[in-house]
Parts: C-alpha cells; sequence; structure tokens
C-alpha cells in the first residue's frame, strides 16, 4: 500500500512540475511576442518616416486633360503621396501617377528588409470611399503590424499607413 501512495506522490509532483513549466514557458513565449511586436512596429513607424521624407526626382503625374503636371526635384514622397489622394478623393484615378507611384514603391523595396511584405494604403480620414491608394504587396490581413501618418492637406486629414508582414 506504501508504494500506491508513493507512485500517487510522484505522479502529483509531476503534473504540478509540468504546470508550472507550461506556465512558465507561455509567459516567455508572450513575452517574446510582446518585444517583437514592438520592435516591428518601431521599424514600420521608422521606415515610414524615412520613406515620407525622401524626395522623387522629377515628380509629376498626369493632369486630367492629358497634359504633364511637374511638381519639380525636391517633391518628398509624402507630398506626392498625400496630393495624390487627395486628387483620388475627388475623381482622379490611379493611372494618373502610375510613374511616381511605381518609383515609391521601388523606393519603400529599398528601404524595408526583406524579411518583410509590405503595403502602402491611403485614404481621407472620416470618408466613406475607403482606401483610395494601395501600393506594395497587398496581403488582405489584418495580422501585419502597421504605422500610419495623419497630415492635413487643403482642410483634410489624409491617413498614409504601411503595413508589414513577415515573409
Amino acid at each position: 500500500m506504501e508504494g500506491f501512495y508513493d507512485i500517487t506522490l510522484f505522479l502529483t509532483i509531476i503534473a504540478v512540475a509540468s504546470s508550472i513549466v507550461l506556465a512558465t514557458s507561455t509567459a516567455l513565449t508572450f513575452s517574446e511576442e510582446q518585444q517583437r511586436r514592438d520592435t516591428v512596429m518601431a521599424y514600420a513607424r521608422e521606415s515610414l518616416d524615412s520613406l515620407m521624407s525622401s524626395t522623387l526626382r522629377d515628380a509629376w503625374y498626369e493632369g486630367l486633360n492629358g497634359t504633364t503636371v511637374h511638381l519639380g526635384n525636391r517633391t518628398t514622397v509624402g507630398t506626392f503621396l498625400l496630393e495624390e489622394t487627395y486628387l483620388l478623393a475627388h475623381g482622379w484615378t490611379t493611372g494618373s501617377f502610375r510613374d511616381c507611384n511605381s518609383r515609391i514603391e521601388t523606393s519603400a523595396r529599398s528601404l524595408i528588409t526583406r524579411a518583410y511584405l509590405f503595403s502602402i494604403e491611403s485614404y481621407v480620414v472620416g470618408s466613406e470611399t475607403g482606401t483610395l491608394l494601395s501600393l506594395g504587396s497587398n496581403h488582405g490581413d489584418a495580422s501585419g503590424y502597421s504605422a500610419s501618418a495623419d497630415l492635413a492637406v487643403r482642410g483634410e486629414t489624409i491617413r498614409v499607413r504601411l503595413t508589414l508582414w513577415w515573409q
């Protein structure tokens, strides 16, 4: 009978010890995930800031009547995206901005490490039109890590958001 109690005590100790190990490893995993999330969020913010402040050489877009609208050599990506989003909200099409959008995607790809897919989106805050501009990899789910900037253009608030996903 004494052997039965020893085995029961041994199994109880093993069960409690296993529970403690599992609880501790889960807590470490959550902590590690939170640290990773914070790191990626900071990286997304830094990448968005760098992208928005970089300049486009010979920035231009196609006007409604087919003429070329030149914005100059010192136009920042941020200024271009804000202008584009404003115009898209007022009836323009993304085809008018194709050349510079392609260069913006290339710039973003050179800034962002290859470990991530990325998406750049912009829209007018409070508008029912939804996302007006989407560049990069449109991953399609909300599991990415985002950073956004809200800026005013002609009385409207435009949000530009950069989202990163692990590849």
